[in-house]
C-alpha cells in the first residue's frame, strides 16, 4: 500500500512539469489534493466503500477552460490494500472566467484510464469517462476550497459497463505568482489602458505608441482638428492650431520678429520693430538732438559729439553735504548711458565748490562729493576701474566768486575723458 501511494505521488510530480508548461490564456496553474468518497455501479458486488485519494495538476487553457490531469487510488473493502487506481484527464467549463472570484461554480467532461484488480473484480485496464460539476470556495489568495461530484463509467470487457458515483472534496492551490488581472483597452485604440496617457480618444482616431492622437507640428492641437498644420515650434496657438499673433509694445511688429520688443507707445519703428537711426549713432531719432552727426563720431545719450570734457547739468547737492539731492539722478542717469555706449571710455569725475569757507574745508568737500557721484555710476553697472574721483576746491573757477549767480556756477561736478585718442 505505502509503496503505491509513493509511486502515485511520483508520477504525479513527474507529470507537473508537463501540466505547467502549457501556454494558457492566463498563468493560472494549480495542485490539487482530494479525498474520494465512492458508491460503486452494484454490478461489481463488492461493499461500498468511503476510501479514496486523488492528486491533481491543472493549467488554465482559455478564459473559460481549465485542463487538469489527476491520478487517483481507492480501496474497495479499506485501506488494507489497493483496488483501484487510474488516470483521468478532465477538461473544466468555468461559469466565471474571473479565477480570483469568491465562489467558482464548473462542469466537469473527462477520460482517463483505470485499473481494476483481480481480489474483487476482473483484472483490467479500462477507459473510462466521466461528467460531473463542482465548486470552488475561496479561502485565500492562493488557496481554495474544493469539491465536485461526478459519474464515471467504466468501459469494462464483455460490454460490462460500469457507472461509479465519486464524491471529492479538498484543496486547490495555486502555483506561483497570482496572475496579473487582464490589461483592456477601455477606447479601443490599439493601446492598453496601462500605457495609455490619453485613454479617452474618440474611436477610429489614429494615435501613437502612447495612445495619443498624433499632432504632427507639436503644438497642443491634434491634426484631426488643426487648421494650421505647420506652425512654427514653440508658437502660442488658439484651438485651431493657428499662430496667436501677439504685439506686446503695439509698434505694430508681432513679437516673433521684434527685435526690439519694449518700443514705447507711439514711437515709428523698422521692420523689425526698432526705432529708426538715420545717422547710425546709437542714438533713436526720436531722442537724438544732433541728427546728422557724421558716422564713427563719438556720442552722448543724446546722440551729440562727446566732448573731453562736460559738465553734470542738474546735479546739486544738500547744504554742505555730499548727499545727492532730488533730481540729480535723471541726469546722472544720462551720463550712465553715455558710458555704456561709450564702453571704453576712462574718465575722472571732478568736484569743485566756490570760495566761501577755508579752502582746505572746500578741497575735502569736493573730494566728497566727486566720490558720491563715482558711487552712484558704479550702482548703476558702471565698472569701478573705469571711474576715478578727485575734488579740486575752490581752485579751478570759471567764473568770480562776487555774485550768487557766479559762485553756483563754480559749483560743479564735471567729467572728465582721459583717453588720449578722444
Amino acid at each position: 500500500m505505502t509503496n503505491r501511494f509513493l509511486c502515485l505521488i511520483a508520477a504525479c510530480m513527474t507529470l507537473a512539469p508537463w501540466v505547467a508548461s502549457a501556454d494558457g490564456h492566463q498563468q493560472h496553474r494549480y495542485f490539487s489534493p482530494m479525498i474520494q468518497f465512492i458508491d460503486d455501479d452494484p454490478q461489481r458486488q463488492v461493499d461500498d466503500q468511503v476510501g479514496g485519494l486523488q492528486l491533481g495538476f491543472g493549467q488554465a487553457v482559455a478564459p473559460y477552460w481549465d485542463f487538469e490531469i489527476s491520478l487517483f487510488t481507492a480501496n474497495w473493502d479499506g485501506f488494507d490494500e489497493t483496488d483501484q487506481h487510474g488516470l483521468n484527464l478532465d477538461a473544466h467549463l468555468l461559469f466565471n472566467p474571473d479565477r480570483s472570484a469568491k465562489f467558482s461554480p464548473y462542469i466537469i467532461m473527462g477520460t482517463g484510464f483505470m485499473n481494476s484488480l483481480k481480489q474483487r473484480a476482473p483484472d483490467s485496464s479500462d477507459m473510462i469517462l466521466s461528467l460531473g460539476a463542482g465548486m470552488d470556495w475561496r479561502l485565500t489568495e492562493k488557496v481554495a476550497f474544493r469539491t465536485d461530484a461526478r459519474v464515471r463509467r467504466d468501459f469494462s470487457p464483455a460490454s460490462m459497463n460500469l457507472d461509479d458515483v465519486i464524491v471529492n472534496a479538498g484543496f486547490r492551490m495555486a502555483l506561483g505568482e497570482p496572475a496579473a488581472p487582464p490589461v483592456g483597452d477601455s477606447d479601443g485604440d490599439g493601446v492598453n489602458d496601462d500605457l495609455d496617457r490619453c485613454p479617452n480618444t474618440p474611436m477610429g482616431v489614429a494615435v501613437n505608441s502612447v495612445g495619443c492622437e498624433l499632432d504632427s507640428d507639436g503644438d497642443g492641437v491634434a491634426d484631426r482638428m488643426d487648421k494650421c498644420p505647420d506652425t512654427r515650434r514653440g508658437a502660442s496657438v488658439d484651438s485651431k492650431g493657428c499662430e496667436i499673433v501677439r504685439d506686446s509694445d503695439g509698434d505694430g511688429v508681432a513679437d516673433n520678429r521684434d527685435r526690439c520688443p519694449k518700443t514705447p507707445r507711439g514711437a515709428k519703428v523698422d521692420a523689425n520693430g526698432c526705432q529708426f537711426d538715420s545717422d547710425g549713432d546709437g542714438v533713436v531719432d526720436r531722442l537724438d538732438r544732433c541728427p546728422d552727426t557724421p558716422a564713427g563720431t563719438r556720442v552722448n545719450s543724446r546722440g551729440c559729439p562727446l566732448q573731453q570734457e562736460f559738465r553734470l547739468e542738474g546735479v546739486f547737492f544738500e547744504f554742505d553735504s555730499a548727499q545727492l539731492r532730488d533730481g540729480a539722478e535723471t541726469r546722472l542717469d544720462e551720463a550712465v548711458q553715455t558710458l555704456r555706449m561709450n564702453g571704453d571710455l576712462k574718465i575722472e569725475v571732478a568736484g569743485h565748490t566756490d570760495s566761501i569757507g577755508a579752502a582746505s574745508y572746500n578741497q575735502s568737500l569736493s573730494q566728497r562729493r566727486a566720490e558720491s557721484v563715482r558711487d552712484y555710476l558704479v550702482a548703476k553697472g558702471i565698472d569701478a576701474s573705469r571711474l576715478t574721483a578727485k575734488g579740486y576746491g575752490e581752485s579751478q573757477p570759471i567764473a568770480s566768486n562776487d555774485t550768487r549767480e557766479s559762485r553756483a556756477r563754480n559749483r560743479r561736478v564735471m567729467l572728465r575723458i582721459l583717453n588720449e585718442d578722444i
